[in-house]
């Protein structure tokens, strides 16, 4: 191009919401944020284009799809650059000569090349541009864009490095204002696994079947610069570009397995420091050297997938049930679905991710018969949402349950910090204790919807997610929760407010009213029209229905069973609430009865999965309200787009 700007003559802006439930205290700022944003967002998609040659001009419409978070938008005007890199794709629709376009950062594991022949990569590479050419032809090539931006939303990392990966989304999670809360859900064990993802040290097994942990590269005497004591730039990095790092003392290597001594104190003081490297050094190869020279040169990649990799699902095959699809695209709207699957990968897990997705399919779909034997029409629809050739079978699931022991209690945690950030203000929260047949422990969720926020086994799991939540009245559903819970959580400031009286040594306070409560807060008003009797039979119905439809019943509601309890309640409360929460009181259970049975045509491609729902009311209802959205790049089918439609 001659001219040295770009003149944009019409720019329509829309604004889409991708997580949560509210829009901020000011919705209408968002849309002069990202106007006064798109001309950086253009530069920097056009900046890489060779200069010269002939001037171009385009009368299609150009779309630039910005997957941003609503906390960028409102930022200072010096952050606008950065979301510049944030931009997905730049296309020009229609027919034409060359068609260019910048895929989203997950790069598909299943790639059409040249010759028509499929093939998987070997692993993680960087983002490509792909030319197509008249003829139909398709010829990648190496793009050298990083098209990450730190805080751009619920974004997958699918494709960065594991340390740089998890050091983004802490940065996410802390730009929520959530950080805390998220490290005081990780038991030590998963902490220190996470911990060591970021560099210096290897991470332990997750099972002793998954095999030894590589040895780090810091014990293998690489040389340092002893001015800086940093690490050397990676082989590959141009010299000529400048990289922002920060200086640390390099880890020094111990005798026993490598594992260095730091200055950063423990497993929970390095992920706090981590998290915010990203606002700082938003370019990922920036953000790479700054962790290695903060951390030490990162372990080399592990793995705990089993060694038998399953065969890959291509085609077209009719499902039964198209519930585990919705819910997918549930946890997508909310943004927690790409989260899940960076929690996966960046814990060596990435190779399982179809058991996860197949366990969260069994949990949606039917009921057990007889309480272990899983019909064959959810094994088939299972796997075809899984993307495999064939079900796994319930001993695999098990195994993949004790592999991914330390990087369950993340994902919970990633889930329930989802539900709880778009908690209302001023509406409250409600506790119970699951009963022993379903699962025992104790279970605080949302008393609008029934979404669960965490299902723990002592009450000090359940306070970080109340904190998150704004720290809102929380009402006990029935006397089963129990004496020691009911005072752990009043001795941590939970506000609670009980329909029964205390009992013997607990100062509560009678409420004002017709209505007979108690609450550890005499200013507490719980809202008209909360029915304390209806809320724990609710509960008690949805988990209730959550054992019915175990999804590894050898796992005896083990960690893995809990995981996938939440992640099913609370994509399939996401869908009744959307639908339905105009006209009646919504829960889970509604959504797994009322779209149980709608069938679904799902056609399996290198490039994506199509799902592809018959036309009606529930077609009809689940569009107007957004749940048929693409997933892009889904973690569990490679990085293939999960796309809908109707027919």
């Amino acid at each position: 191009m001659t001219e040295p700007t770009i003149l944009v003559e019409r720019c329509v802006v829309r604004v889409l919401r991708r997580g949560g439930w509210s829009w901020g205290p000011h919705p209408r700022d968002l849309p002069p944020a990202i106007v006064q944003a798109v001309a950086d967002l253009i530069a920097a998609r056009y900046a890489g284009e060779p200069a010269g040659g002939e001037d171009v001009e385009i009368t299609e419409p150009v779309t630039i799809v910005v997957p941003v978070s609503a906390a960028t938008l409102r930022a200072a005007p010096g952050r606008w650059p950065v979301l510049a890199a944030a931009a997905l794709h730049a296309s020009r629709p229609g027919p034409g000569p060359t068609t260019v376009f910048v895929e989203s950062p997950h790069t598909p594991t299943f790639a059409q090349w040249p010759g028509g022949a499929a093939r998987a990569p070997a692993g993680p590479g960087p983002a490509y541009q792909v030319l197509h050419d008249p003829d139909g032809g398709i010829t990648p090539a190496r793009s050298g864009r990083d098209d990450e931006a730190a805080g751009a939303g619920a974004t997958s990392f699918a494709d960065l490095p594991p340390a740089v990966a998890l050091a983004r989304l802490l940065a996410e999670i802390r730009a929520q204002g959530n950080l805390a809360e998220l490290l005081d859900l990780l038991p030590e064990q998963t902490l220190s696994h996470y911990a060591a993802v970021l560099g210096g040290v290897h991470p332990e097994p997750a099972h002793p079947e998954a095999g030894p942990p590589a040895v780090p590269r810091a014990a293998t005497g690489a040389a340092t610069d002893p001015a800086t004591g940093t690490a050397p730039e990676p082989a590959g990095s141009h010299p000529d570009k400048d990289v922002a790092v920060v200086a640390a003392p390099a880890p020094q290597a111990l005798p026993d397995g490598g594992k260095p001594v730091t200055a950063h104190g423990t497993a929970r003081r390095r992920l706090a420091d981590a998290a915010a490297l990203p606002a700082d050094t938003p370019d990922g190869r920036a953000l790479a050297a700054a962790l290695t020279s903060r951390y030490g040169p990162p372990a080399e990649a592990t793995t705990t997938a089993p060694h038998d990799a399953p065969p890959v699902r291509l085609g077209t095959v009719e499902v039964r049930s198209a519930v585990p699809f919705l819910v997918a695209a549930a946890l997508a709207r909310i943004g927690v679905l790409d989260r899940i699957g960076t929690a996966l990968t960046t814990a060596g897990l990435a190779a399982d991710a179809p058991l996860l997705a197949t366990a969260l399919a069994y949990q949606a779909l039917g009921p057990l018969e007889r309480g272990w034997r899983r019909p064959p029409t959810d094994r088939h629809d299972a796997a075809a949402f899984a993307g495999l050739a064939a079900g796994r079978p319930e001993p695999d699931l098990a195994a993949f349950a004790r592999r991914a022991r330390t990087a369950l209690p993340l994902i919970d945690a990633l889930l329930g910090l989802a539900v709880a950030a778009g908690h209302e203000p001023g509406r409250p929260l409600v506790v119970t204790r699951v009963a022993a047949g379903h699962g025992d422990g104790l279970l605080l969720a949302e008393a609008d919807g029934a979404f669960p926020i965490a299902w723990t086994t002592g009450a000090d799991g359940l306070v970080p997610g109340w904190r998150a939540a704004g720290r809102p009245l929380t009402l006990i559903a029935g006397p089963a929760l129990g004496t020691a819970p009911a005072r752990a959580l009043a001795a941590a400031g939970v506000a609670l407010c009980a329909a029964f009286p205390p009992s013997r040594g607990e100062r509560w306070h009678r409420l004002p009213g017709r209505r007979r409560l108690w609450a550890t807060d005499p200013a507490a008003e719980p809202p008209a029209d909360v029915d304390f009797g209806l809320l724990a039979e609710t509960l008690d119905r949805q988990m209730a229905d959550a054992a019915a439809r175990a999804a590894v019943p050898l796992d005896h509601g083990g960690p893995l069973q809990r995981t996938v309890t939440l992640a099913a309640g609370i994509g399939l409360a996401t869908i009744a609430w959307q639908l339905w929460r105009d006209r009646e009181p919504t829960e889970a259970t509604l959504a797994a009865e009322r779209f149980g049975d709608l069938s679904a045509v799902v056609t399996h491609t290198p490039d994506e999965v199509r799902v592809r729902l018959p036309l009606g009311r529930r077609h009809a209802d689940l569009d107007r309200c957004g749940l048929l959205a693409d997933v892009p790049g889904a973690f569990w089918l490679g990085g293939r787009t999960l796309r809908f439609s109707g027919g």
